[in-house]
């Protein structure tokens, strides 16, 4: 049974909700098999977002206390690259652990059991996405202890809907020192045959150096689609041994699986297949650590990116040349240092550049500086230069290192934009596509000023933000993109075509779509809100539908952090004028979830609507259409909070609510949820948790399912802008009729 420890580990569930999660373990559902038992595929508690939830057979040779190694590691751990566990049910004899779903499936499905092989590049980068997540593994877990796998393999490392590799089965990990580069774990000897470190058999003993072995042995089938028993000259070797001799004997294309073949980088090649000969190595104390394997598989990716996206560079000495490295030399010694191209043109001859001034413009790629020096040796390099990794620049890193820890940044070459799709005041964003996977993403262009330090770290708190949140009704974060020379930063983000915005004013959505869209958008507040995140611009222009009708909340450029227990002064310049709460528009300063909760019921007013239910041109004219149909406030609300703005706008006649008058063609479940989300007193504001047990969602009928939400064709796709601008010019028009007529609400 669970223990109160579990309790504490992660969620649990019954055996109830499991049975229906699964349809009471209907094996349709099954998506994995293995020694442990079966993995399903299902839905807990009526949610949209799918889990995988793994059933241990009772015949199984894993029991409770692998079962309990998996709460206890999982529970602890959260990384890009280790699979989130959800919760557990320990119901008798039933043993059940669940887990994020991960739509991709196992790198060993992708390598043995698809017509689909993956490219050279989504290797590299399962390669090293895995890497992180072991490195995580051995060194971040604290500062005391690190973890060891024990069952590294490609069936363990699961692939999301952007083939990101995440760790996954922990049922044999055992926590060990981090300060001991040699600890190891004495234990029974368990694993997998063709990934178990040799060493093992004659010691008994697991090290960080036995899982480096296996991820070796993962490299190497990555590399070259094989199993991990290789059938050659009439035996059976295990592929670490073959790809070893491979390797020595220089054989590097007989490791390269046949549908790569010819599209690999010589020089990446190169790399991967030293770094993974490394891994296996006999002696693991000549083993790379993971650290070291994450730096070398980066490497690979940043030679495979020249390799396929290299063009016949123009400019001096037929090269287009980026940047000038020199140093000074003394007054006898004169020389040129050249790369590639440039040598050939100016062979060896000698040149002195006498530079009159501190600083010449040689032209418009070079720039010399002397810093009054007579003369200096100089090299160029090309553009694209691949040599390393990309870095953060110091700006960045000084002021905003915890927002980019653990993140490399990507190359802006390795994107082309397609067109600019929104510009404000801090930031342009473009649709592109990411010229690695193909994938159309949205970046975002962000203007920093590096020397003003509070610019760079409000330009880093969104960051920060989206990294915390891990939602399936939250826009994903998925890279950065930087250099050392530029006071930019682009934000990449997944690309969805639609808005509630831009497709609310041709839509009329039914009670069922409405109430799927709602309880998506509160469930996404809901988990900002637990972790302690303001959006403050909740909108249906920021609220995307994807293809597959989940919305997800984006635009988090205003958000914040909040401690409900610690309230911090906040700005009141926050959230769009006929979305903002009657606090916001009076000035308030100590604020929380109530100035969003009050948008969601902006929104749920105009879906029920379909029309703006308040649509001010001034904060004014904003705060007394709120009044006129939420009611002005009663005395003891100005009293409560003192607000600095109450003396010029408090109502001069007071105003009856009207809200139930104003929505009398609304079903019955809907109005006491939208009366409480427009409360006048953020007080008595329903938070995201009591709305989603409201019975608006247990009143028939019920919320659709998200793929039963309307299909919209990419041939419908519209500029963002273009959306913005005709729907407010709508809602111009009918505010001037509105003028024109009575001064009260119509029914809707």
């Amino acid at each position: 049974m669970a223990s109160n420890s579990d309790q504490q580990l992660c969620q649990l569930y019954s055996l109830a909700d499991i049975r229906l999660a699964t349809k009471n373990f209907d094996d349709g559902l099954v998506i994995g098999r293995g020694g442990f038992g079966k993995v399903y595929k299902g839905h807990i508690n009526g949610s949209s977002t799918s889990v995988a939830i793994k059933r241990l057979d009772s015949m199984s040779d894993q029991g409770a206390p692998e079962f309990r190694a998996e709460i206890e590691t999982l529970s602890k751990l959260r990384h890009a690259h280790l699979v989130s566990l959800l919760g557990c049910c320990d119901d008798g004899e039933e043993m059940i652990l669940v887990y994020d779903y991960m739509p991709n499936g196992t790198v060993y499905h992708h390598l043995h059991k698809t017509d689909n092989p993956l490219s050279w590049m989504q290797r590299l980068w399962i390669g090293v996405g895995a890497a992180r997540g072991l490195d995580y593994l051995h060194t971040g877990v604290g500062t005391q202890h690190g973890i060891i796998h024990r069952d590294v393999k490609s069936s363990n490392i699961l692939l999301d809907e952007n083939l990101a590799a995440k760790i996954s089965d922990f049922g044999l990990a055992k926590v060990c020192p981090t300060n001991q580069p040699s600890t190891y774990v004495h234990t029974g000897i368990k694993g997998t045959f063709g990934y178990l470190d040799p060493e093992i058999f004659m010691t008994g003993k697991f090290t960080r150096k036995s899982d480096v072995f296996a991820f070796g042995v993962v490299l190497f089938e990555l590399l070259s689609g094989k199993h991990v028993v290789v059938y050659e000259d009439g035996e059976d070797l295990s592929l670490a041994r073959w790809a070893q001799t491979c390797v020595k004997e220089r054989k590097l294309d007989q490791l390269v699986a046949i549908e790569i073949r010819g599209t690999l980088s010589p020089k990446s090649l190169k790399e991967f297949a030293q770094i993974a000969y490394c891994c296996v190595h006999s002696d693991p104390r000549q083993r790379p650590t993971m650290s070291e394997v994450v730096v070398t598989l980066q490497l690979s990716i940043a030679l495979q990116e020249k390799f396929e996206n290299y063009a016949k560079p123009v400019g001096l000495f037929g090269l287009n040349w980026k940047t000038l490295s020199y140093r000074f030399l003394p007054q006898k010694e004169t020389s040129v240092h050249a790369k590639d191209g440039a040598r050939d043109a100016i062979k060896v001859q000698t040149t002195i550049i006498p530079l009159e001034k501190r600083i010449r413009q040689i032209s418009d790629d070079i720039r010399l500086s002397n810093q009054g020096q007579p003369k200096l040796e100089y090299s160029l390099r090309p553009k694209l230069e691949y040599n390393s990794a990309p870095t953060w620049p110091a700006w960045l890193f000084a002021v905003a290192g915890d927002a980019i820890k653990d993140w490399t940044p990507r190359r802006a070459n390795s994107f082309e934009k397609l067109n600019k799709i929104a510009h404000g005041t801090y930031s342009n964003v473009y649709k592109a596509r990411d010229l690695i996977t193909g994938k159309i993403v949205v970046l975002k262009k962000v203007r920093v000023d590096t020397l003003d330090v509070k610019n760079v770290e409000f330009m880093a708190r969104e960051i920060l933000i989206l990294r915390k949140l891990n939602h399936p009704n939250i826009i994903k974060l998925e890279g950065l993109i930087t250099s050392k020379m530029s006071s930019s930063l682009y934000l990449v983000f997944e690309y969805i075509e639609h808005d509630l915005s831009g497709l609310g004013a041709g839509v009329k959505f039914t009670e069922p779509q409405i109430k799927c869209l709602i309880k998506q958008l509160l469930s996404g507040l809901e988990h900002c809100h637990k972790n302690g995140v303001l959006h403050r611009d909740i909108k249906g222009s920021n609220l995307r539908i994807d293809d597959n009708g989940i919305l997800k909340i984006a635009d988090f450029g205003l958000s914040s952090f909040y401690d409900p227990q610690k309230k911090q002064p906040m700005t009141s310049h926050v959230v769009t004028l006929w979305y903002q709460s009657p606090e916001l528009l009076l000035g308030a300063t100590n604020y929380g979830v109530g100035v969003d909760m009050w948008s969601v019921g902006c929104i749920l007013a105009e879906l029920l609507a379909r029309k703006p239910i308040m649509p001010g041109r001034t904060e004014v004219e904003q705060l007394h259409m709120i009044f006129r149909l939420c009611g002005s406030p009663p005395e003891k609300y100005w009293k409560k909070y003192q607000l600095q703005n109450a003396t010029l706008l408090r109502p001069r006649q007071p105003y009856k609510r009207c809200i139930a008058e104003t929505f009398k063609k609304i079903t019955s479940s809907s109005l006491p949820l939208l009366e409480s989300l427009l409360a006048i007193d953020p007080d008595d504001r329903s938070s995201a948790v009591a709305s989603l047990s409201s019975g608006f969602f247990t009143t028939k009928p019920y919320a659709c399912e998200p793929t039963e939400l309307l299909k919209y064709p990419h041939s419908k796709e519209l500029d963002p802008n273009k959306n913005l601008k005709d729907e407010e010019a709508k809602r111009r028009r009918g505010l001037s009729r509105r003028a024109r007529g009575a001064n009260t609400f119509p029914p809707f």
